[in-house]
């Protein structure tokens, strides 16, 4: 509750008299002897009010626009209770909460996010061939892939691993050697015991039950920048002398869909000695039914001639999901001619 008092300009009003600081003409006098007649009542009214706790508010006149308004003394002041907001660099008046700090970026996985004026921008590196770099939370940039993502390889006797961003490589000496097929460190101890002998006729086995020790060195069609990640299934053979081998592999299981993978060493755990590789065959010369596009991945053919000596055949896979199909392990059918 409160009872406005508004003084006249250039007098002082106290009580029921008034001081003026200029004359007055007769009509300007009676004007204002009504005014401070009715300003008397006011104050009379505003003793009680001040008794019972109430404040009397003075109007002092407009209150200054914006910051650093200069006051009647020559002084600055600010606008009272004037809640101008919150204010960015350079006194600028932010119309609303911001998302994020301006001039900033960060990283959001592989993803740039760089705010412009309070809008996140963000890019993704990847398609860039790049991945996000942080550098410290607030300014971060893409950066260009130091290795290929996931790519693992041989440097002598040093296994180069490439980690799933591009972001950072890293190099293993492999006192064993290191496996150019898999891009690891070979073991110390033997990873063929037990092979099973292959005589010419068809085999079943389940690559389920395997281990995966092996992959492929890439050739012709076993390409590089894949890993066969199935278990390995080995076999051995011997020929007394040059002969021409036919080995055909494919997916047997009435449940599962398995993309086949075949290649041939001459010794079983040393990635090097690849003689022959195959991942796929054209859809025309599949012996599978339901080959769409031009190559039938669940099936792999080695046609080729080795001279005389033992030779090691592995059976392997992919394990991966495309177009809603998950690709596992499973049973497989090898069929093993010489000519």
């Amino acid at each position: 509750m409160a009872a406005r008092l508004e003084p006249h300009a250039g007098q002082l009003t106290t009580g029921t008299q008034s001081i003026g600081s200029t004359s007055a003409s007769p009509v300007e006098s009676r004007r204002q002897s009504a005014h401070h007649g009715t300003m008397s009542w006011l104050i009379l009214l505003s003793v009680p009010l001040l008794a019972s706790g109430c404040s009397v508010i003075s109007d002092t006149g407009p209150l200054p626009s914006g910051p650093g308004s200069v006051d009647a003394g020559g002084g600055t002041r600010d606008a009272g209770g004037s809640d101008s907001g919150p204010r960015l660099d350079g006194g600028a008046v932010d119309g609303g909460d911001l998302s994020c700090v301006p001039g900033t970026a960060r990283c959001a996985g592989d993803v740039l996010v760089e705010c412009d004026r309070g809008t996140p921008r963000p890019t993704d590196c990847v398609p860039l061939m790049g991945f996000c770099n942080p550098r410290g939370g607030t300014n971060a940039r893409c950066e260009d892939w130091v290795c290929a993502p996931g790519r693992r390889s041989c440097a002598g006797d040093r296994a180069v691993a490439c980690d799933a961003r591009g972001s950072t490589e890293t190099r293993e000496t492999c006192p064993f050697g290191c496996d150019p097929g898999t891009g690891t460190c070979l073991g110390s101890m033997p990873t063929c015991p037990g092979i099973e002998v292959l005589t010419p006729g068809a085999v079943r086995r389940d690559t389920c039950a395997a281990s995966d020790h092996f992959s492929y060195v890439p050739d012709g069609d076993c390409l590089d920048g894949f890993t066969a990640d199935g278990g390995d299934v080995i076999f051995s053979f011997t020929l007394e002398s040059e002969r021409r081998v036919l080995l055909n592999l494919r997916d047997d299981d009435p449940e599962r869909q398995i993309d086949t993978i075949i290649y041939i060493r001459s010794t079983c755990d040393d990635a090097s000695t690849q003689l022959a590789c195959r991942d796929d065959v054209p859809c025309s010369d599949s012996t599978l039914p339901g080959c769409d596009g031009t190559e039938q991945v669940r099936e792999s053919r080695i046609s080729t001639t080795l001279p005389a000596g033992t030779y090691y055949v592995i059976i392997d896979s992919f394990l991966y999901d495309q177009a809603g199909i998950t690709y596992e392990c499973g049973w497989v059918r090898l069929d093993f001619l010489i000519e």
